[in-house]
């Protein structure tokens, strides 16, 4: 049992026992679940936040530790306010959780249920019983009209043949709900239980239940809102029901087609029913003194909106429920109407033109209107000639109005409003629809009056009006302007003209930009004012200049991109680099507003690296082997990048044959210069480039770099004599100054990814490489961020992604972070002319299929006690880790408690020494190379764990299963051994390391690949894959992903399945583009 004692003793503080006491007896626990298979209690807590709690008791009922996310938890040692709250919480329903009871006692929910089922539960199973006559529940509805507001009440009588008052709304309410009989007189008793209404008093019984239910509510909420008698009550009256204008319109809509008895201001009509339509209202317009008077044609006629919107109007016997236009006009001619006892109004003589020219109109559309013939006769009507007159005021514009009737002038801004009088004292009819419209279109853009004028001193403000009101204005009135006025308008935009042509004697570009009447110095201040997203730039003479036409933005773009500078801008000809020739003519293409003259150098270039198909370069003599179409289009493509001294990305998906078309390459260079090329490979590819070169090529002379530091000086004596020189990431490192010796014809990197870090050694190494061109082969460019596609760039060519910061300022903030499709796709500009990428599936019709299955095990008992253990202990220390050092500075340790949980769903024994109790998932790898075996498939296993390829191997071994093992250490050339051995045919299974394994392997001699664990990236996994699918495989390949049930590694494949869905904007076709995980996702992987 946990006493109070031992509570107070866990507590830091005795403040801390003290709050707990009172959270908990204040109900601050709002929840709380207990887990027998580990006895753990998980809570939440309503203090400043809604804080989580974990409790663990040991087998012995101890408290063994516990865990709460506030920050006072992580400052003290002991126990919080909050754990204290959910150990008394815990405390007090101490049986329910530890012992197993005799006695269950009966809770007053039990009770409640109990009693309901027992009584009004029968009404669900028994029919009540059948009744001749059906009770009845009859409206009387009662208005009464006030100048100041309307009142709307209705009464009842209920019974069969002969009706009883309802003398009290609510008893009778009470009484349905209770199931309690109700008396009205001697020959009528209510039994609620056997009660059967007919189908309009269910309703209106319907009606009054949630009246009350709603007053009763209210009064939850505020004690004094509704205490039977007020009279704020709608039941303040026990006989009466006083509708609000939402009961009042459900009323009507019960009684639609019922007649009914209703007492409208005193009167009792005959019964009365509601129809849909509008009442017949009669108006009539006739001449007064100083004026016109409206009034109803038949003084006797009334019209009641009963509720507020008047959709319900009471007229001559009937209801109309009438549509919102009618009900909108009508309320407020009734209203008005209605103000005086005469049921009139006057309009007077300097309101006349409103009322015939905008008000009339409308009344027609809803009354039948009749106009005195003489009120005609009193109307003079003239031609309105609406005049503007602008002019300039601080840095924006004035405008003085006058609207003009033949020879009679009206200022609008006059203080008064007296009509000047017509021939024969004749009213001037003014068109005021008219004149409402032009002053609109001032009042809509700003304009304020001011000593008789319109004025807008904003030059914002101003533009906006130039832009789009003055255009409105110059349709609908006469604009003049003033002499200062002139130069305040919107400048045509600017044409621009750009030329670029390719100087083949200084082997640079040459780029022109001009802007037609503009100067250097007055573009560069716009190009300044565009940078601070501003829409014009206004000239010294006060004239706009627009900034938002795609042309001029296009060049603004441009600048930018190009990183022109001030001092570039104000010269006639800039020279760029030759790299910058695609990106531009991609801007010519892609934006018909933007027009650049291009020579016929420059074209030809161009061509070359777009169509290299198109080249007349031949597949070199002597290349040992037919090259496919795409391959020789490879070709082609690397030879005119080095032609115009560029480079590039061959990023053919794995398995196409980077390998033969840089060597068919290499070898139609051989003759043109004996400059060495160099290939920097992974270690475990070294030697297989070297067999590649002797199988394609063997006339070339590859010399692999490799051995002794003593070895490799003496090997790099004699690489003049080579073609190509071949050598490692790691060796490269320790001997780059060997190399900065030496100008290479050409670099080639091959799986490039291995530089994606542009602050690690390899990175820094290889570009300190001195050559001719330089390129990068690798099948994912892009595996995390876009960091690492500005890092092969900056090998290839180098300031051509600008510096990193400003990349990532220009680009990587903004496409991963928000998302910036403009920002991708300018990227996208930039990069696609220098990456050549071609997928399986279009370029290799005749390779088998790829057959993808997932298949999920459950754990074993006790391994699913031990995962769900751990993951609880890891969810505590993520929290305590990232609260004590932020996000940023707990990756490791996030990383060493995510691979835990992995490692369990692997096998808890690559971490948990004895243990014995089996894994899940191993069973089920069995059962899938027992009958893989069986049906003659041979297998790649790849495992991120090389102690779980250990556990595997001692399974194999068991099956008497033979298998070659493939790790980190195995050296390079005992590589090419067992890869040769299994393509052979020996042994049926080839288990393999993920990272050592996962690239530069041929493995086409399986047909079967087994990924047991998951990975973060899928692109690293689709490579492993790749070591059997690809060119060369006969049979269709079947790749199975081992997947745990409810455990982190369902999370993990859900989240490869939301990268692998961004859409592929960066590199076509096919390659994923990853981003890191955040915080949201990591956190999801510590749940349940």
């Amino acid at each position: 049992m946990l006493t109070d004692e031992q509570i107070r003793h866990e507590a830091d503080i005795d403040a801390s026992y003290t709050r707990g006491l009172h959270y908990y007896r204040n109900s601050c626990v709002k929840t709380l679940h207990f887990s027998a298979s580990d006895n753990t209690f998980e809570a939440k807590v309503l203090g400043n936040d809604l804080y989580r709690i974990a409790v663990t008791f040991t087998p012995a009922q101890k408290i063994e530790q516990y865990h709460c996310d506030c920050p006072a938890f992580f400052r003290y040692h002991g126990a919080c306010k909050h754990i204290v709250a959910v150990l008394k919480a815990i405390q007090q329903n101490w049986d329910t959780y530890f012992t197993t009871a005799s006695y269950v006692p009966i809770t007053r929910a039990t009770k409640a249920m109990l009693d309901f089922f027992q009584n009004t539960g029968l009404e669900v199973q028994v029919d009540k019983p059948y009744s001749a006559s059906r009770l009845k529940l009859i409206p009387t509805y009662s208005f009464q009209w006030y100048p100041d507001q309307r009142l709307s009440r209705l009464d009842f009588t209920i019974g069969t043949d002969r009706m009883y008052v309802v003398k009290n709304i609510p008893q009778l309410i009470t009484a349905m709900d209770t199931n309690q009989e109700l008396i009205f007189g001697k020959n009528f008793t209510l039994h609620p239980i056997e009660a059967i209404f007919d189908e309009p008093s269910a309703a209106l019984l319907q009606l009054l239940k949630n009246a009350y239910d709603e007053e009763n509510q209210r009064a939850l909420w505020n004690y004094h809102s509704f205490s039977g008698s007020s009279a704020n009550s709608a039941f303040s009256e026990a006989r009466h029901f006083k509708l609000t204008n939402t009961y009042l319109m459900r009323f009507f809509e019960i009684m639609h087609t019922q007649p009914f008895t209703a007492i409208i201001n005193g009167q009792t009509p005959a019964k009365l029913t509601v129809q849909k339509g509008r009442p017949p209202i009669q108006l009539a317009v006739e001449a007064a003194k100083g004026g016109l008077r409206l009034s109803m044609a038949a003084k006797d006629e009334v019209f009641y909106g009963l509720d507020t919107d008047y959709r319900y109007i009471y007229h001559n016997n009937t209801i109309y429920h009438t549509d919102t236009v009618f009900a909108g006009y009508v309320k407020r001619l009734l209203e008005c109407l209605y103000e005086t006892r005469k049921a009139e109004i006057a309009i007077p003589a300097i309101t006349v033109s409103d009322f015939v020219s905008g008000t009339l109109p409308v009344l027609e559309t809803i009354a039948s209107v009749k106009v005195d013939a003489t009120v005609y006769s009193k109307f003079h009507k003239e031609l309105l000639v609406k005049q503007v007159y602008l002019d300039k005021f601080a840095e924006g514009i004035s405008a003085k109005i006058e609207f003009c009737y033949g020879t009679v002038i009206i200022n609008p801004a006059a203080d008064t409003n007296a009509v000047p009088s017509a021939p024969e004292e004749k009213w001037l009819l003014r068109s005021t629809a008219q004149e409402r419209e032009l002053l609109g279109v001032f009042q809509q853009h700003g304009f304020v009056w001011e000593n008789g004028s319109l004025v807008l001193p904003d030059e914002d403000a101003a533009y906006t009006f130039l832009q789009q009101g003055l255009p409105k204005l110059q349709d609908i009135a006469e604009i003049f302007y003033a002499d200062a006025f002139h130069h305040i308008k919107i400048q045509p935009a600017t044409r621009i003209a750009a030329g670029v042509r390719l100087n083949t004697h200084t082997d640079m570009l040459e780029f022109s930009l001009q802007l037609d009447d503009i100067s250097a110095k007055e573009l560069i201040e716009l190009l300044a004012a565009y940078k601070l997203k501003k829409r014009y730039h206004r000239l010294p003479n006060g004239a706009f200049i627009p900034l938002d036409s795609t042309e001029f933005q296009t060049a603004a773009r441009l600048i930018d991109a190009l990183g022109l500078r001030p001092s570039d801008i104000e010269k006639q000809v800039v020279e760029l680099p030759k790299y910058r020739a695609l990106y531009l003519d991609s801007l010519a293409r892609e934006s018909p507003d933007f027009t650049m003259e291009r020579s016929s150098t420059f074209k030809r270039m161009v061509q070359d690296i777009r169509e290299p198909q198109d080249s007349e370069c031949v597949i070199p003599q002597g290349i040992q082997g037919k090259l496919r179409d795409y391959q020789k289009t490879g070709f082609k493509w690397l030879k005119s990048l080095a032609n115009y001294g560029l480079g590039g990305i061959l990023a053919d998906d794995m398995g196409l044959g980077k390998t033969l078309q840089v060597i068919a390459f290499v070898l139609s260079e051989k003759a043109n210069c004996q400059a060495p090329s160099l290939v920097i490979a992974p270690t475990s590819l070294v030697y297989n480039w070297q067999e590649e070169v002797f199988k394609f090529a063997p006339s070339l002379n590859a010399v692999v770099i490799s051995g002794q530091p003593d070895e490799r000086v003496e090997q790099l004596q004699d690489i003049g004599n080579a073609d190509l020189v071949i050598t490692s990431y790691g060796l490269i490192r320790r001997d780059v100054t060997f190399y900065q010796k030496t100008a290479f014809k050409y670099c080639f990197l091959d799986e490039a990814q291995h530089i994606k870090n542009p602050n690690t050694l390899n990175a820094k190494s290889v570009k300190q490489i001195k050559a001719g061109s330089y390129f990068a082969l690798t099948g994912t460019p892009i595996e995390n961020t876009l960091t690492e596609l500005w890092s092969i760039f900056d090998f290839l060519m180098p300031g051509y992604l600008r510096s990193h910061k400003a990349f990532t300022s220009r680009f990587e903030i903004p496409i991963v972070k928000n998302g910036d499709k403009r920002a991708l796709a300018e990227l996208g500009r930039h990069i696609k002319p220098f990456i050549m990428r071609r997928m399986k599936k279009a370029v290799l019709k005749e390779l088998p299929e790829k057959v993808e299955t997932k298949m999920v095990s459950e754990m074993t008992p006790e391994q699913t006690k031990l995962y769900a253990a751990w993951l609880l202990k890891a969810k505590s220390e993520f929290e305590a880790e990232v609260s004590a050092n932020g996000f940023k500075k707990s990756q490791i340790k996030i990383l060493s408690l995510l691979t835990r949980l992995r490692q369990i769903c692997c096998h808890p024994a690559l971490f948990i020494e004895n243990y014995e109790a089996g894994s899940g998932k191993l069973e089920m790898l069995q059962e899938l190379i027992r009958d893989a075996i069986g049906s003659r498939h041979r297998i790649l296993l790849f495992s991120q764990f090389t102690g779980m390829l250990a556990l595997i191997k001692q399974t194999l071994t068991a099956m008497q299963l033979s298998y070659f093992y493939l790790d980190g250490a195995t050296k390079a050339d005992e590589r090419l051994r067992l890869v040769n051995a299994f393509n052979a045919g020996e042994n049926e299974i080839f288990l393999i390391s993920l990272k050592a394994g996962g690239t530069g392997l041929n493995l086409t001699g399986a047909d079967m690949v087994i990924h047991y664990d998951p990975w973060w990236n899928p692109a690293v996994e689709d490579q492993a894959t790749d070591r059997a699918y690809r060119i060369g495989q006969k049979n269709s390949v079947q790749v199975y992903k081992l997947i745990t049930k409810n455990t982190i590694e369902e999370k993990i494949y859900l989240l490869q399945q939301q990268k692998k869905e961004m859409i592929d904007t960066l590199i076509k076709p096919g390659e994923n583009f990853l981003t890191k995980m955040s915080e949201s996702e990591i956190r999801e992987l510590f749940t349940l």
